[in-house]
């Protein structure tokens, strides 16, 4: 539950349409929620950004990249992303389908420059 609101309060901060004056005092907002979500997990790393279009809008980096070296995070620091990487791969799969680009029952192969083979998977139209 406190990921959900750590998420809800992150965006909520991001998605209010903003001044410029508002946005020195959001950026502090920003700042105390990631600093006080990295404590409570006691996460050493964490950077986050927010796209508008294809260009980046927001960016913020918090704590350490390597603790042994005492790196602090930055654009290039290598951050495990988990499991969430499904969820995007999954909503961009259904908007090519969506949009006629992508056929569910076909072949994956059609669409990559590489093979991938699975002898254990069968595909029932």
């Amino acid at each position: 539950m406190k990921v959900f609101n750590f998420f809800t309060r992150l965006f909520i901060f991001i998605l209010l349409p903003i001044t410029e004056i508002q946005a020195q005092s959001l950026d502090k907002s920003v700042d105390s929620v990631i600093n006080e979500f990295m404590a409570d997990r006691k996460i050493p790393g964490f950077a986050a950004c927010v796209a508008q279009g294809k260009s980046v809008v927001w960016s913020g980096y918090y704590g350490t990249a390597n603790m042994e070296k005492n790196i602090p995070m930055n654009a290039r620091g290598i951050i495990n992303i988990g499991s969430i990487s499904k969820t995007f791969v999954a909503v961009a799969v259904m908007q090519l389908w969506e949009k006629g680009l992508l056929d569910l029952y076909s072949d994956v192969n059609q669409y990559l420059n590489f093979k991938i083979r699975n002898p254990n998977i069968r595909i029932n139209r």
